[in-house]
């Protein structure tokens, strides 16, 4: 079993009727339902001429990464979705059947990089960025894959994005995740005296005996980072397990030693 420790400094985090703190309380502890839909957040903190440009899945995206971002300038971020710019994409494929012209800045825009690159025009901060796209809300791999970068950095930090949406006709919805839009921005922090606040975690990553015997934790439909969400909010939680094809992550909150 390998084992790796980062703290969680700060989050913000969207889904349809679940946005201000006291509200993703209320859900925590099973006394608010998301929506089925609902539009996107409007992203005020993006300059207009930018917001002109986003999606509703870049909406989502920015409007919780841009406040952390800024608090935090200069901080390198990892951008994570399984489907990225799914709707543009099927837009642009649609106009290649019916033989079309192409809207250059529609295909900027599709690449899976574009919401981290409109982040960085937005706070007007050349940090490094890195797209992901992970199986099935991989969010274990995200997360560590920017505890790794944040090692890198003279302040120990980096910013991690993961949203999604479900997909666009023609596709399935039913069959693949997931049920909802969401979108959670994280400030990973590696190194010693964490924030005051701070939730240290613990991420186990388990052996294929072990993994075979692992509960996962009470999720049904909901999306792997929205249960992280609920596993920083509850006291009374004090670890997660969740399961992909190919590996099995255990999250575990460390205990704060006071100074």
């Amino acid at each position: 079993m390998n084992t790796i420790q980062l703290t969680i400094n700060a989050w913000n985090a969207w889904t349809p009727g679940v946005e201000t703190r006291e509200q993703w309380d209320e859900w925590a502890e099973d006394l608010r339902t998301p929506l089925d839909q609902a539009t996107a957040p409007k992203a005020e903190g993006i300059p207009p001429m930018l917001r002109r440009r986003l999606s509703s899945l870049g909406k989502m995206a920015l409007a919780v990464a841009a406040p952390l971002a800024r608090a935090n300038p200069g901080i390198a971020s990892v951008f994570c979705s399984q489907h990225g710019e799914l709707e543009r994409t099927v837009q642009l494929l649609t106009e290649v059947a019916g033989q079309q012209p192409l809207s250059p800045t529609q295909f900027s825009l599709s690449v899976h990089n574009a919401i981290g690159g409109l982040l960085s025009m937005a706070t007007k901060d050349p940090s490094p960025m890195t797209a992901l796209a992970c199986e099935d809300g991989e969010v274990s791999a995200a997360l560590l894959e920017a505890a790794l970068i944040a090692r890198e950095q003279d302040n120990r930090q980096a910013l991690c994005v993961i949203y999604d949406e479900p997909l666009p006709s023609p596709y399935p919805r039913d069959d693949m995740p997931p049920a909802r839009p969401y979108a959670l921005a994280l400030v990973i922090y590696v190194g010693d005296n964490p924030a005051p606040g701070a939730c240290p975690l613990e991420l186990q990553v388990l052996s294929p005996d072990t993994a075979q015997g692992a509960l996962l934790a009470k999720g049904g439909d909901e999306p792997e980072a929205l249960q992280l969400v609920r596993l920083l909010l509850l006291q009374k939680q004090q670890q997660l397990t969740l399961a992909s094809a190919r590996h099995t992550w255990r999250w575990c909150k460390l205990q704060v030693t006071e100074p």
